[in-house]
């Protein structure tokens, strides 16, 4: 893929921790932009709650260190998705 066919996208959110609005980035290629706003707006009107959005640049460009965010608490839907796919014998390798 080419960078050039990256875009940043900033959104509003509801923080996770106490419901506020607060503003996230996101880095989506550039096919996928107007529906990725879409989507979001729809959980933002919805009062879904983001418990992160955040460049891996805030991370120093570091992807283990933006993930480990994911894992932080079990909590994280993500890291419990992430958790359970890896535990899926199908999944594994060999």
């Amino acid at each position: 893929m080419d960078l050039l066919d990256l875009r940043h996208v900033a959104l509003t959110h509801h923080g996770f921790a106490d419901g506020e609005v607060a503003r996230g980035e996101l880095v989506v290629h550039t096919d996928i932009v107007d529906g990725s706003a879409s989507v979001f707006r729809s959980l933002f009107e919805a009062g879904y709650r983001i418990r992160s959005m955040r460049l891996v640049d805030d991370f120093v460009g570091s992807d283990d260190a933006s993930m480990a965010l994911a894992f932080e608490t079990e909590k994280s839907a993500l890291g419990r998705l992430a958790l359970k796919s890896n535990s899926d014998p199908r999944r594994r390798a060999g």
